[in-house]
């Protein structure tokens, strides 16, 4: 099975081209090339900053659990006083050339559930995932193509593992989920780009292939657009050279495997653990120092369900209706002086 995922990753990179997914995406320099070159750049000008190296932490406020009215365990609840979070990523040049670029990616996500009261026929699945430390580990690998002014293409390659493992790092394929992302750009201006693209990924619990579609553009010296759809959208003002403001909404999905108590059985058993909801933010990019930046983001979560999937039992598997809440970051970042990303 390892063999052939691998050989699915080369195949796709050898025949597949990408779009730029700008935020969190892909990471490769957003700004614009001098006018003199025959290659496009994927970006626009006065665009949200690119991060080289990023350490960031998070917090939400409290939320419920509440599985749906109508099943045998309908009065399990939880309270979660607060979910924090961590991120670290790098990002390191591998190949750098006006027509193509090649970069690779290393990130590592924590998140930890805290729970206050816990009640009803599933409070020990909930307790059991109360404090446990859920990690992400992704390894991305990122090229860009630039074959005029106007026309460029790109890739991402990743390899994310998620779950409940005690050691930092794991390349387990019992938590690995494998993906790719491409397709093509197009660069009307230094003001404005489109393009179009396929996201392709598969795990032990699903295969998904989604296509979406890349809008950036910026109006004058103050106003921009920049946004990647179905999954966000965000309008951009730029304050300064030194701040940037963002605003909008975005697609939020965390997917882990780890163990919970099973009330059927009463024994620890493997589940796959999804939330998901859609947030609406504000976020501060505000300039530092020479390559340090600092950013904060707050915002409103909507949020959808919270599913915990019994890999061997369906009937242990549940759904639980989750609250609304709010949610706060802050961090720094390192991001590249004008000056050399428009060499």
């Amino acid at each position: 099975m390892k063999h052939l995922k691998i050989s699915i990753f080369f195949a796709f990179f050898s025949y597949c081209s990408f779009v730029q997914a700008q935020v969190n995406l892909l990471p490769l320099e957003s700004k614009v090339l001098p006018s003199k070159s025959v290659f496009c750049s994927p970006g626009v000008m006065n665009t949200s900053r690119s991060r080289g190296a990023e350490f960031t932490s998070g917090f939400t406020s409290p939320f419920s659990l509440q599985v749906p009215i109508g099943s045998v365990d309908a009065a399990t609840s939880g309270q979660v006083e607060f979910v924090e979070s961590y991120r670290a990523k790098i990002k390191i040049p591998l190949i750098i050339k006006k027509d193509f670029k090649v970069l690779f990616g290393y990130e590592y996500n924590s998140e930890t559930y805290h729970f206050g009261e816990t009640a009803g026929f599933h409070s020990a699945t909930f307790n059991s995932l109360d404090d446990k430390a859920l990690r992400s580990n992704r390894y991305s690998l990122y090229a860009t193509k630039s074959f005029n002014e106007r026309i460029y293409s790109l890739i991402r390659l990743r390899a994310t593992y998620n779950g409940d493992y005690d050691q930092g790092m794991t390349i387990n394929d019992r938590y690995g989920i494998y993906s790719v992302i491409g397709g093509v750009g197009f660069k009307e201006s230094d003001k404005k780009e489109w393009g179009l693209g396929l996201s392709y990924s598969f795990s032990k619990f699903r295969t998904r292939l989604i296509p979406f579609l890349l809008y950036n553009q910026t109006f004058n010296d103050k106003w921009g657009i920049e946004a990647i759809l179905p999954l966000q959208v965000f309008a951009r003002y730029n304050v300064s050279k030194k701040t940037i403001l963002l605003s909008g909404v975005e697609y939020h999905r965390s997917f882990y495997n780890a163990d919970f108590y099973n009330a059927f059985s009463n024994e620890s058993e493997n589940y796959y653990l999804k939330h998901s909801g859609l947030r609406s933010s504000i976020t501060l990019e505000q300039k530092i120092a020479p390559w340090l930046w600092m950013h904060a983001k707050a915002g409103y979560q909507t949020s959808f369900t919270t599913d915990f999937h019994n890999q061997y039992d369906p009937t242990a598997s549940f759904g639980a209706n989750t609250s609304n809440t709010w949610f706060f970051q802050m961090g720094l970042f390192l991001s590249p002086p004008d000056r050399l990303m428009n060499r």
